[in-house]
């Protein structure tokens, strides 16, 4: 759920989107098949906002009437709301993210499995597009920036006994992913001072 108390921009543009989609009949949601959509909006996890995604996949939202509707999803890391993105429903491989700062889609339930998930009969399903992970019932995840991808989550990853793909394109990257060396501090060994 959404923290109601949280009154940040992206906190209230999220909850401003989720408000829209409660308030629709006719909307996306349901053209697209996403299970349990209404209750989404209601816990602030998915709305419409009328918007654009710029070159760069930054999604700008403008209220403006003429612009696209989109359907907004919100990406949450650790528990808290860290960005959200949008795609046109005619659209859906074409989403960009509002801040640029969340890399991957996880539902709470996996986040908070990670540590039993680390097993060899442990299953995780990637998914190749938000709208994918959405239609599975936010099963799985569905990785959005695979170069900003941090260390625990690879570290997460690489624990996952069988994790299934949608398509060789994604199974290249996830193996590009995991077998990625990590960053290390820069090591210096200081020897105490002498005391006179």
């Amino acid at each position: 759920m959404i923290d109601r108390t949280d009154r940040s921009p992206l906190a209230v543009e999220m909850a401003t989107a989720a408000a829209a989609l409660v308030g629709r009949r006719g909307d996306p949601a349901i053209g697209l098949t996403i299970p349990n959509w209404q209750r989404l909006a209601r816990l602030g996890r998915l709305g419409v906002f009328r918007g654009e995604v710029t070159r760069s996949r930054i999604f700008v939202p403008t209220g403006n009437a003429a612009d696209p509707l989109h359907v907004v999803i919100s990406i949450i890391e650790r528990g808290q709301l860290v960005d959200y993105l949008a795609f046109q429903p005619e659209h859906p491989g074409a989403w960009g993210r509002r801040v640029a700062l969340g890399n991957m889609l996880v539902p709470p339930s996996i986040e908070r499995a990670w540590p039993y998930l680390r097993r060899p009969l442990a299953t995780l399903a990637l998914h190749r597009r938000p709208l994918d992970w959405l239609r599975a019932g936010r099963n799985g995840a569905c990785v959005l920036n695979w170069r900003s991808l941090d260390a625990i989550t690879i570290l997460n990853l690489r624990e996952i006994g069988h994790i299934t793909v949608p398509d060789g394109g994604i199974a290249r990257r996830l193996a590009e992913a995991l077998t990625r060396p990590h960053e290390r501090p820069d090591i210096a060994i200081e020897r105490p001072k002498a005391v006179r």
